[in-house]
Order: structure tokens, then C-alpha cells, then sequence
């Protein structure tokens, strides 16, 4: 990993660390909750699900993340206004030491959900998921109006997928602009990863942006490999947490401050994964005068 030109912003959320130049933090991972093919939940319209198998999960991650040296959020996942109120108020008390990011499908699910953050005293701990160029001038009221502090802008444009264009989403046509103007204290970047092929773009995206902006970014590695895991090769039968760890590794390497790693079922492999990784890249930081801001990194602690 070489060191980015420009300097490299550290943000704090809820005092998960995320940014820097590649060796001084590890790279958050980001397991996903309550998505659509989670077995635990029994319905996705009202947020019924079973919370002594869901805490069984978030106990797992917290050991393997405590194990390793790699921090972790989590993305809670929705579909209605009423499961969103349920899967953060859950969240937020069992892990009431951590922010997490929220993402609903539709405006009236992710404004329900700013709502309800607002009432409850959430706001330095939730990130709304995502900020795109084709978000409402309704969402971005929603944004002011209950007092959501953090969220995360997606860097992609469909008119022009390149990593210049990545970069143009984000400078050009408005988005870093609108977060300003909605007062937000921090934001991330997200890198759109489609599919397996466009991974290369994505991980010049990310370095791009980095390099240009300084911002901490990262983007969703298993967007493409649980999209090439549904098409059933025969490849995949046996090799899929292989091939899905090194796409998360991938991104890394690239720079990635953060990785959604996709189901949590999945966290122990991805986060072994990602702590070596993280070592590997402190190691080489540290040849270059950069090192780990923290004691609890994985170079220090799965060596």
C-alpha cells in the first residue's frame, strides 16, 4: 500500500474510528442485519424476528472482533417503516456501546427510521445508508429536521460508472454539497461495487477518491459476490467464503476504511480475513514511518 497524497480524515463516530492512511486504523467491518435472506427474522413487513438467535450472532461478532482487533458496525436492513422502529431499538440496546448504519429500501422507511433516532436520543450513533444523487429533496429535509448527524454518500452515477465519474458525484453534481447544506457532522463514502468484472473499477474509485478527497471511504464487496453466488455455478458449490474473504481483502488493499461484509452469519471467516489483512498493510506502513494508531490493532494482536 503506498501513502495517499493528500491528508487522510479521521472520522469519529461514536468513538468507532474510521479513515487515516492505510496502516494507521483497521478497517471497520460492517456485518449485515435482518436482510432478506436472514432465517431469524420470521417477518420482514413487522420486524418480527427471533432476538435470542440475532443476539447469539451479535455475541459471535463482539468475541471475534474483541479476538482479532478489527472493529465492527453493523447495517440494519429494512423493508417497512414498522420493522426499521423494531430492528434499531433492538440493535441500539444490545450493542449500546456502538453506532450502527441504517438502510430502508424506500424514503418513507429511512425518514420513519430518522424519526424514530430522533425521539429516542440516537442520533451521534446512527448513519444513514445511503446518500445517493437520486435521494429526494423530501429525505434531505428529513435529514435536517431530526437532527441526523452522520451518513454515508454513495459515489456512484449511473451515467457515467467510471471511477471519474465516482469521483464527479460526488464533487460535481452535488452530493458533498447537499450533505453540507443538511448539517451534517459526518459523513463517509461509499464505492458502488455492481459485480464480480467491476471490482477493478471499484477499487480505482476508492483509491481516487481517497487520494482526491481525503475523505474515509469504502464500499460493499458482497453487492458482488452474493450476486454471483445466486447465479448457482458449480464453482461456488464449495469455495464461495473463499472467494467472497478475498474480495473484502481486495478492497482493503485498495484502501477500504470500511467493508459490508453481507450476512453476519458469515462474520468469523471475513473478520479473520480482514485482521490479516490490516497486519499485512500496518507491517508495510510501518516500514514507510506510518504506524497503527491504536494498541488494539490486528498487527498487535493475531501475531
Amino acid at each position: 500500500m503506498s501513502k495517499f497524497k493528500v491528508e487522510q480524515r479521521i472520522v469519529e463516530i461514536y468513538d468507532t474510528r474510521f479513515g487515516g492512511q492505510p496502516g494507521q486504523l483497521p478497517t471497520v467491518i460492517v456485518p449485515c442485519l435482518f436482510n432478506s435472506g436472514m432465517k431469524e427474522v420470521q417477518d420482514h413487513k413487522t420486524g418480527s424476528f427471533d432476538k435470542d438467535r440475532v443476539k447469539h450472532h451479535l455475541s459471535r461478532v463482539d468475541k471475534i472482533s474483541e479476538k482479532t482487533g478489527s472493529p465492527f458496525v453493523v447495517d440494519i436492513m429494512a423493508t417497512t417503516p414498522e420493522a426499521i422502529i423494531k430492528y434499531i431499538g433492538f440493535v441500539s440496546e444490545e450493542l449500546n456501546d456502538l453506532p450502527f448504519f441504517f438502510d430502508g429500501v424506500d424514503p418513507k422507511t429511512r425518514i420513519a427510521a430518522a424519526q424514530y433516532i430522533e425521539s429516542s436520543g440516537l442520533q451521534d450513533r446512527a448513519v444513514w445508508n445511503s446518500l445517493t444523487l437520486a435521494t429526494t429533496k423530501e429525505e434531505f429535509g428529513a435529514l435536517t429536521e431530526h437532527g441526523v448527524k452522520n451518513a454515508i454518500l454513495q459515489a456512484f452515477d449511473r451515467r457515467d460508472p467510471s471511477p471519474k465519474g465516482s469521483l464527479a458525484a460526488l464533487t460535481k453534481n452535488g452530493l458533498l454539497d447537499n450533505s453540507k447544506e443538511a448539517h451534517l457532522e459526518n459523513v463517509l463514502i461509499d464505492i458502488a461495487v455492481l459485480d464480480i468484472p467491476s471490482m477493478g473499477a471499484s477499487s480505482e474509485a476508492l483509491a481516487l477518491v481517497k487520494n482526491e478527497l481525503g475523505i474515509p471511504v469504502g464500499c460493499a464487496p458482497a453487492n458482488a459476490t452474493y450476486l454471483w453466488k445466486s447465479k448457482r455455478t458449480d464453482l461456488l458449490k464449495k469455495n464461495f467464503g473463499s472467494c467472497h474473504a478475498a474480495a473484502c481483502a481486495l478492497m482493503q488493499f485498495s484502501g477500504a476504511n470500511y467493508v459490508v461484509m453481507g450476512p453476519i452469519r458469515g462474520a468469523t471467516r471475513i473478520f479473520k480475513t480482514c485482521a490479516m489483512t490490516d497486519a499485512v498493510i500496518a507491517y508495510a506502513a510501518i516500514a514507510k514511518g506510518i504506524r497503527p494508531l491504536t494498541k488494539t490493532h490486528p498487527i498487535y494482536k493475531i501475531f
